[in-house]
């Protein structure tokens, strides 16, 4: 009778960096709450075991459960530690990652992929428009403390594809919450900035925010009623080149995932891409 080998682990796996757009997936049985921390733990593990998909995304799991994103990431963390969830591994990961998953045990679940695009513009209904276009949105107020007594709204939803759910999370202007700002732009691969024809003026803080963290920046321009903009004194005056312009209906749903698609594409454009080199032939 032959002995099945141990799968290698590590002693000493670091625990998963969660973000905003990570999904969890709960495993095993439900935490017995015996503390408040605890009951916390079992709340979400309850959360994410309803949702339709059998997964939830950090943001979604706090707007559903009424907590704050950082009580969810301790509690996720607690759960994943306890071998009762699982979370998506980052895109950005070495491709032999992404296969020792799928022999385990680790904390990732294989079959759990997300990715994050950014969804700027100084007009939060411009934003909301464009994110809801596709799929129903979940929101989260967090304290703002650059504003003293005010609170910033993070809005976040799902744009499902083929082997990935895209989360458009859409934040405001990042001068107002600096300490929220590295956590929404960690893992994000692009940003897109909506605005209007009359408006794009407005949004040159926030194209430079973007690519000031090294994002690929779409800018998507409202054109479902009126004349466009001026495109030449628009590339000019933002600093954009022609093709990070895409004019679209922000309510539609072929408009926006044309919007998506355009700055992923040039995402791929601009990443780079290791190579081997092929000698000469003789």
């Amino acid at each position: 009778m032959s002995v099945k080998p141990v799968p290698y682990r590590p002693a000493h796996e670091p625990m998963p960096a969660l973000s905003d757009h990570t999904l969890v997936r709960p495993v095993g049985s439900v935490p017995e709450p015996v503390c408040p921390f605890t009951g916390d733990a079992a709340r979400l593990w309850q959360t994410a075991a309803a949702a339709e998909r059998g997964a939830l995304s950090v943001l979604e799991l706090a707007a559903h459960a009424r907590m704050s994103r950082g009580a969810v990431v301790v509690a996720v963390t607690e759960l994943v530690r306890q071998n009762q969830a699982r979370v998506s591994r980052p895109m950005a990961d070495p491709v032999l990652t992404h296969l020792s998953d799928n022999l385990g045990p680790t904390y990732y679940d294989p079959a759990l992929v997300s990715a994050k695009v950014l969804v700027l513009g100084s007009r939060e209904r411009m934003r909301d428009r464009f994110i809801t276009a596709n799929a129903a949105a979940v929101r989260v107020w967090e304290s703002a403390p650059a504003r003293p007594g005010q609170q910033t709204c993070l809005s976040m939803a799902r744009m499902r594809l083929a082997m990935v759910e895209l989360c458009l999370l859409s934040v405001s202007d990042p001068a107002e919450w600096p300490t929220l700002w590295p956590g929404a732009v960690r893992d994000a691969y692009a940003a897109v900035v909506v605005t209007t024809a009359h408006t794009w003026q407005q949004e040159k803080d926030l194209v430079d925010a973007a690519r000031n963290h090294g994002l690929p920046v779409q800018l998507v321009v409202d054109h479902s009623r009126g004349p466009g903009p001026d495109l030449n004194a628009l590339t000019a005056g933002l600093g954009l080149a022609p093709d990070q312009v895409t004019l679209c209906d922000v309510d539609s749903g072929s408009g926006s995932y044309g919007a998506v698609r355009d700055v992923v594409h040039r995402s791929c454009r601009l990443s780079p891409v290791p190579r081997t080199s092929v000698p000469e032939p003789c």
